[in-house]
């Protein structure tokens, strides 16, 4: 299960130079992390030459996370710490091959600079004690890399000072203005893009159980990170969601073309679903949940309940004979004609506001006609 980290890193000055100047505390380390499509990048950078009109970018070293569990999503906390983590790391393992040279007793520090605030801050004012941490300390969010940071801090030969930066200075003045720790970031954030788009024997990867860590909650061998509980309770009832939803295509309305299948399903964004879903009001939540689950109160519906309710449809001159959601979606009464088509100009609208893709816009008005 333990899996020591791999790295690929370039240097453009020899590894000797390099230790050096952190020695002498001439050196600044850049981290950055990203998280795209699920997929997470950390990356770090080592600036030395501090004093000199431009900083030379000695270091520049990128690297992968491994996959979460299934059920998690990959936000930008656990990448950012891994790069710290990495960084800590690189340099610990630098000063280790090359002992500080004889001195006057001076104890350089060491700083990393990152633009997650919470990583930067919160997460390492934290006490781990690796002897007396309590069971619920394992229940952190990425516990395992936050362990790991303070661990290595504990055992570094000299001192530490990491800070926050604000993120993409860059983007609104030229690099030349920016201050060193600025500067730093921005080249790790490079380092991380770069990451993103080359293949993973090209970079390093991030060991998929931080060495030291007593304790994880790992689901199908991939590691859970943060809100366990909610975890799982998802994982215990995801499966039999699944099937339910699976199961209610068989008995599709009849206007559907052919049955869910279990690519089907896969091919539905259900992190958007659920991010539409929350965005709106209790009320509506309400309704499209009883909508989805064909418990709209129609007096079809309501019928099946109370056999006093008359099943047929109020609105349309035929009287139809049952009125259930079907018929409320396709009835030709006048009023309900009327507000079908104000509904999908509303909705064309807001299609026409988001700036949808014309062709896009009309697949989807014609699906809903």
């Amino acid at each position: 299960m333990l899996q020591k980290m791999t790295w690929k890193f370039s240097h453009t000055v020899p590894l000797r130079d390099i230790a050096d100047s952190i020695w002498q505390g001439d050196a600044i380390i850049g981290t950055d992390g990203s998280a795209a499509n699920n997929h997470g990048t950390y990356a770090f950078t080592v600036l030395i030459h501090l004093n000199q009109d431009k900083p030379t970018v000695a270091v520049r070293c990128g690297g992968n996370l491994p996959e979460l569990a299934e059920f998690i999503d990959m936000d930008s906390h656990r990448p950012e710490a891994a790069a710290l983590y990495a960084g800590l790391c690189w340099i610990h393992h630098l000063l280790s091959c090359f002992v500080q040279p004889p001195t006057t007793g001076f104890t350089p520090t060491v700083p990393f600079v990152l633009d997650n605030k919470s990583v930067a801050e919160a997460d390492l004012e934290w006490t781990f004690n690796s002897t007396t941490t309590s069971v619920f300390d394992y229940l952190k969010t990425d516990y395992d890399i936050l362990q790991g940071i303070l661990t290595v801090m504990e055992e570094l030969p000299l001192t530490t000072h990491v800070r926050c930066v604000k993120g993409h200075q860059d983007k609104h003045k030229p690099r030349e203005e920016l201050s060193i720790a600025a500067l730093a970031n921005c080249i790790a954030d490079d380092v991380c893009t770069e990451t993103h788009h080359r293949h993973p024997s090209q970079v390093g990867r991030f060991p998929d159980w931080v060495p030291g860590t007593k304790a994880a909650l790992m689901h199908n061998g991939k590691l859970v990170s943060k809100k366990h509980d909610e975890y799982v309770t998802t994982a215990a009832t995801a499966p039999r969601l699944r099937e339910y939803i699976i199961d209610r295509s068989q008995r599709r309305d009849p206007f559907i073309p052919s049955a869910w299948s279990d690519e089907t399903f896969n091919d539905i964004d259900w992190k958007s679903v659920r991010s539409s879903f929350k965005s709106l009001s209790y009320g509506r939540r309400i309704q499209l949940s009883k909508f989805v689950h064909n418990w709209t109160p129609t007096n079809h519906h309501l019928a099946n309940i109370d056999n006093g309710t008359d099943r047929r449809c109020f609105a349309c001159p035929r009287r139809a004979w049952k009125e259930d959601i079907d018929h409320v979606l396709r009835c030709p009464s006048e009023r309900r004609t009327t507000a079908r088509d104000k509904a999908l100009q509303a909705f064309r609208a807001h299609l026409s506001k988001y700036y949808t893709p014309a062709p896009m816009a009309q697949v989807i008005m014609h699906t809903l006609q």
